[in-house]
């Protein structure tokens, strides 16, 4: 891993102003380019499931009391009353004759895994500005391959030979399991590129604030069902036979994000520039104003059907044909219809969705939370603190996911919002 960070010459398109000197003489740039790049590996359990996959290498054993709880079954210095037998390891351990009811799911580890990895970068320019404030553009990014995603199922029919008389279990690829999938495979890619712009102003004259405005993509093949805004891509696998068919916005790709954040010290009281010697002091001195107002575009979720009719023991939800944009202006959504519904159909049978992931764009965040202090002495050594906190203090109705499953009732419906206003009150005495 290398990096960069050194004050910008005298030269090409990046010349800083004349410089200045501090109070020893020293001569200060007043602008300064930062980089990096760095390839970072994955952990070799990065998936988190080192001890799965035991089917065929272990037994166990079923014990019950007789009584509810009374009896105890055996007794640990008496031993385990039973022996199970060892099964027999063999290529065709679990599996059933072609055309019989299956009883077993297979899912194995690729003996060929590989460890994935990411390459970061970063790139920026960071200007001081008069008002002891500075300004700051950068730009970076993060491209992984060979991500662990969720286990994929192998065992769908070929697309090639689905139809009305092929679309049973005989026809799987492996017809003697009820499924067979390896488990965490390495085949997920994500890229996220962005750019951002932040102004900031250091503690001064009783106040402080940031600005700060990203613009970026996030795009993946891979699904987590633990994202931030709660949406999904419905699921990560669609036609195991396209994989290109997953890749598209991830459910944390918010494109534009703005945050604003200030702290205000009021100049009234004792050192402040207003009535510090006026007995007022003692009502309206101590007290500071904060607010973090943030604001962000929605995030992409992605229509599934609530019947999947591709008859083909998929490896994963199906998704819908779409034939136009079904993203409505802003002045025709509704809580009733988010986007055009009209726009989404049911696939054919024995068809894959064309739909693309994350085709719709949700409601964005609007969100306001204020601050309220007040610090006080009671004597010299016994210090008071209160606080009022307002949280969403605009009272903003923040709008949460429509419903994304085609052919339901709630589907396009938004019936649900984030919380309301809450104020919270609170004291504190320091000694």
């Amino acid at each position: 891993m290398c990096r960069v960070d050194a004050a910008v010459l005298n030269a090409g398109s990046l010349r800083s102003t004349a410089p200045h000197t501090d109070r020893t003489g020293v001569a200060l740039t007043k602008s300064v380019v930062r980089g990096g790049y760095g390839i970072f590996y994955a952990s070799p359990f990065d998936a988190g499931v080192p001890n799965v996959n035991a089917l065929g290498f272990s037994a166990s054993a079923s014990l019950n009391t007789p009584d509810n709880g009374i009896t105890a079954p055996f007794k640990l210095n008496q031993a385990v009353p039973v022996s199970p037998a060892a099964p027999v390891l063999s290529p065709s351990f679990g599996a059933v004759p072609v055309g019989a009811t299956t009883t077993t799911a297979v899912t194995y580890f690729d003996p060929s895994r590989t460890t994935g990895y990411s390459q970061q970068w970063n790139l920026g320019i960071q200007r001081q500005l008069p008002g002891s404030m500075t300004l700051e553009v950068t730009t970076l990014g993060n491209v992984s391959h060979k991500l662990s995603v969720s286990a994929m199922p192998i065992n769908q029919i070929l697309p090639s030979v689905l139809g009305p008389k092929c679309d049973t279990q005989v026809c799987r690829p492996y017809p003697q399991f009820t499924n067979v999938s390896i488990q965490n495979p390495i085949l997920g890619d994500s890229r996220y590129i962005a750019g951002m712009v932040r102004i900031e102003k250091r503690f001064s004259h009783g106040l402080n604030f940031g600005v700060n405005y990203t613009y970026s993509q996030f795009l993946s093949n891979i699904n987590d069902v633990g994202t931030s805004l709660g949406a999904n891509n419905g699921g990560p696998f669609s036609n195991y036979y396209n994989r290109r068919a997953d890749w598209g916005p991830f459910p944390d790709d918010v494109r534009q994000r703005a945050v604003f954040n200030w702290v205000y010290e009021l100049p009234f009281g004792t050192g402040k520039r207003w009535l510090a010697s006026n007995p007022v002091r003692y009502v309206v001195g101590g007290w500071s104003i904060g607010s973090v107002a943030t604001l962000q575009s929605g995030p992409p979720i992605t229509i599934v059907t609530q019947t999947n009719s591709c008859l083909c023991n998929s490896a994963g939800s199906q998704r819908a044909n779409v034939s136009t944009n079904p993203n409505l202006p802003s002045g025709q959504r509704s809580v009733a219809e988010w986007f055009d519904t009209a726009a989404f159909s049911q696939p054919a049978n024995f068809t894959f969705g064309d739909e693309g992931v994350g085709s719709v764009r949700a409601p964005g965040l609007v969100n306001v939370d204020m601050s309220v202090l007040c610090n006080f002495r009671i004597t010299e050594k016994i210090r008071a603190e209160l606080r009022g906190e307002f949280f969403n203090a605009l009272n903003h109705t923040n709008l949460s996911l429509p419903g994304q499953t085609f052919g339901s009732a709630a589907f396009g419906v938004i019936s649900a919002s984030g919380p309301a206003r809450q104020i919270e009150i609170g004291a504190r005495v320091v000694f």
